[in-house]
Formats: C-alpha cells, structure tokens, sequence
C-alpha cells in the first residue's frame, strides 16, 4: 500500500524538491553528489570508467536530452513559484519534524495507444536516463533505465559496442528492458539487434506494464519466425526472462489481470519452446522484493 501510494515520488517535479530537502543535512544527512562534479552524460570523446572489475562506459544520455530536462525543470520552477514557496516552508517544519506524509501529484496518463518506439510520446526525464554498459570478468550488462531504444541503439554505436557480425547488433549476458516494457521505448529492431541471456523486466502491471506487444516483440526476436528472429548468431541460445512481479503479487484486479495475460503468453512459449524459453515471476510469498540472476 505504500508502495502504491508514493508510486510517482521518483518522476515528478515535486516530490523530486521534497526528496532533495529531506536527504539534506539538516533532515536526514544522506550524502549525494557534490554541485561541483560533471553529469553523467554521453560525450565526444569515448571513455571508460574504472570501479573493481567494473568496466563503466556511458551509452546516455546525450547532451541535448539533457538540456531539454533543463528547460522543462525551469519552465516547471517559473510556472510553480507558490508550489515551491510552499514546500520550502513545509521542509523547514520537516527539519524538527520528519514525516513520511508526501504530497500528491496526478499519475502520469495511463499507456493507450499501441504505437512502437514513438520517442515524442517519451517524456525529457525519461529521455534523461543514465543508461551504461558494464562489463565484468567475461559477462556484460546493459542497463537501460527509462530511455529509448534508438538513443540505447545510437550510444552504443557511439562507445563501438555494437558488432559487425551481428549485423551492427550486440548480445550481452543481461539487459535490462527499458522503462517496464513500454510500446513507447521498443520497438522490433531493438529486440532484433540487442539479444541477451537474461532479461529484467521491472513492471508491475501498472499502466499495462510490460506491455504485451513488446513482450511479444522480445519472445519472437529468439524464437519467432525467421523474419522477426534476430539476425546476432545467438538468436538460439537459451534465454530467461525474469519479472520483478507477477499477478499474486497484487490486489489490484486490474493489474492482476494485466499480469495474467503476460504469465499466459510467456508459459506458452516456454511450452512451445522447451530448453529455449526459461521464465521466472516473482510471487507475493517470496522473502524478498529481489532475485539474484
């Protein structure tokens, strides 16, 4: 329940400022970034961060989705003045008192249209995300937060992680599938160009998460018919897709019912596809909210 009820407090405006006040020192003391260090962001000149055997290198965002987060932050500050006067003055009260009480703003409207990899219908924060790939002892990582896939495809490009005999493709160990598995954020030339081992699908059924025709658009990139199929010589090998959620993970009918028809549609091709197709959904008795994969 209260998961759902502060389900926005990660993207929107206002929750973000209250967020940023109550890690502050005179709340909560929670270390974050100092103003003086650079952003995370793709730039000219290829480079790779080092962390252990952690090989980091940037794949987004690029510079311009950057600016326009900027402009619409500002734009959200000039139109807001008494919003922001107000939660300035509630964080002052918050530093003798701290609660979890979170102000409310609308969801974000609910996923209708069924229009693949349309970037316009993707918002700048999400454009925004810090999206890398990792390599560790042999084993690589996509890590794709909310953006989209041609910006996924270009960063790539742009760090020379995508292989010639994949046809400009790349397969890694994991990826982890882009904003819950939005129709807004794939489209079949992302799942036909990066295949992976393993697939994360963090959705939850919410707004009809993962969305049904992307999940069908990844199923039929390893083990549809040949014209969707990936052309990455590992097209073949086994693949496990695991989802952070499930429908006894919830209360919500109409979530509950979103999550069936996911669970349906990935058994059936487990079925159709034995050794091929490996699925794990994560129940509401499980002794935690994670997996290891």
């Amino acid at each position: 329940a209260m998961a759902a009820d502060h389900d926005n407090l990660a993207q929107s405006q206002k929750e973000a400022m209250q967020l940023v006040r109550r890690v502050s020192p005179s709340q909560l003391n929670i270390p974050v970034n100092l103003p003086n260090h650079k952003l995370m962001l793709v730039r000219s000149r290829r480079s790779t961060i080092r962390l252990g055997d952690l090989k980091i290198r940037v794949i987004g965002p690029f510079q311009t989705d950057l600016e326009k987060l900027r402009d619409l932050w500002n734009k959200w500050l000039d139109d807001n003045k008494a919003a922001v006067k107000k939660l300035r003055d509630q964080g002052v009260k918050d530093e003798h008192s701290i609660g979890n009480e979170v102000a409310r703003l609308l969801n974000g409207m609910a996923i209708t249209a069924e229009t693949f990899g349309d970037r316009g219908s993707v918002t700048p924060p999400n454009l925004a995300s810090l999206m890398l790939h990792i390599e560790e002892q042999g084993r690589s990582y996509v890590m794709t937060g909310d953006g989209h896939y041609l910006d996924i495809l270009k960063g790539l490009k742009h760090q020379k992680l995508m292989n010639r005999r994949y046809g400009e493709g790349a397969h890694v160990t994991v990826l982890k599938g882009q904003h819950h598995l939005s129709e807004h954020n794939w489209h079949e030339d992302f799942a036909k160009a990066i295949t992976a081992d393993h697939y994360i699908v963090c959705g939850n059924g919410m707004h009809e998460n993962p969305d049904l025709g992307v999940v069908e658009i990844l199923l039929n990139s390893r083990v549809g018919p040949a014209e969707k199929r990936s052309p990455n010589t590992e097209w073949n090998k086994p693949f496990t897709l695991w989802f952070n959620s499930s429908s006894s993970a919830t209360d919500n009918q109409t979530v509950q019912s979103h999550m069936k028809k996911v669970e349906t549609m990935v058994k059936k091709a487990a079925r159709e596809n034995p050794g091929r197709v490996n699925f794990n959904f994560l129940l509401n008795d499980d002794d935690s909210f994670g997996f290891s994969v």
